[in-house]
């Protein structure tokens, strides 16, 4: 008879749990099915599973997940012996950080605590860095001096940033066989603001803004159709213009002003045409005297500023017959 009771007994409790929300530590679940109101003691933790070993901790007031770790009124502690782990989020300010803890022992403080990933609530993203409102994503070495920032991992070639104690950085092709591009967008641009050494052997001291060791060429150019009609050229960014006089007699060739100061224009003549152009040292044109120009001369020019809004387009070299 007392078997059958309890039967009943068991039957109806399990009904009534089944029925309804389950509260600890409140007489009104309303959040869940399971709703744990408060904390273990003094401190931050409101469940803890598999304490018996390494297991997991659930906490309130800057709510946050521990792996194998769990926080009392006295501070954060190891669950087990091992290393540790904490996921928080700071509710007045929205950042979210995982945070990793050295090797301790169970029921011990944690130690060596470092932060390796801060999400902000603005999305931004901090790698062992708290994160910054002006960057999407920032990456710091913190103090190992003898690291990398990043690593950029290619097929047989990686890309290093900040690396070692000097944090050279290392930008490669990822493939032996690679191309290395720097902007290839149109009309954008490559600052080069303080001295800079290019080239395999080059000086690590370069007193200049750039130093080039080897060959420099420069390839790009622009061609200009002259003639009586058509006679001022506007440099563009284009270090080298051919131009192709039309006219059977000599027409002077006019420039409008340079873009920058110390920008270079070397003229040629197309080979194509049997006619020539001459420039007059007049106007924001400062040459040696009268320079006429046939097939295969090359004159070499710089732009230089006078004042804010003048300037003259100076001679550099003249050579005649450069077939």
């Amino acid at each position: 008879m007392n078997k059958i009771f309890s039967f009943f007994i068991l039957i109806i409790f399990t009904q009534i749990v089944h029925a309804q929300n389950v509260g600890i530590g409140t007489l009104n679940p309303t959040l869940g099915k399971l709703e744990v109101y408060g904390a273990f003691g003094l401190g931050k933790t409101v469940a803890a599973f598999g304490s018996d070993g390494p297991g997991i901790s659930l906490q309130r007031n800057s709510p946050a997940i521990g792996f194998n770790q769990y926080h009392d009124e006295t501070g954060s502690k190891y669950m087990s012996n091992g290393y540790a782990s904490t996921i928080t989020l700071n509710e007045n300010t929205g950042t979210l950080s995982i945070d990793m803890y050295g090797d301790g022992l169970k029921d011990g403080y944690t130690i060596n605590k470092k932060n390796a990933l801060t999400f902000l609530k603005s999305g931004n993203v901090g790698i062992q860095d708290p994160g910054r409102v002006d960057a999407t994503l920032i990456v710091s070495k913190n103090l190992n001096f003898g690291s990398v920032s990043i690593i950029g991992v290619g097929r047989s070639q990686d890309n290093h940033f900040a690396y070692g104690f000097y944090e050279n950085t290392y930008i490669r092709p990822g493939h032996l066989l690679g191309e290395l591009i720097f902007n290839e967008v149109p009309n954008g641009k490559i600052i080069i603001p303080t001295p800079t050494s290019i080239g395999y052997g080059g000086t690590t001291n370069p007193l200049t803004t750039l130093e080039l060791y080897g060959g420099l060429a420069i390839s790009k150019r622009d061609t200009f159709n002259l003639s009586a009609q058509n006679n001022l050229y506007t440099p563009t960014n284009a270090s080298i213009v051919l131009v192709s006089p039309a006219s059977p007699n000599m027409t002077e060739l006019l420039l409008a002003d340079g873009q920058v100061e110390g920008q270079i224009l070397m003229i040629l003549i197309d080979g194509t045409s049997n006619n020539g152009t001459f420039l007059n040292d007049s106007g924001n044109i400062d040459l040696s005297g009268q320079i006429v120009m046939q097939y295969s001369d090359v004159l070499t020019l710089m732009w230089r500023k006078l004042t804010a809004t003048t300037g003259r387009w100076t001679e550099i070299s003249f050579r005649q017959n450069q077939h």
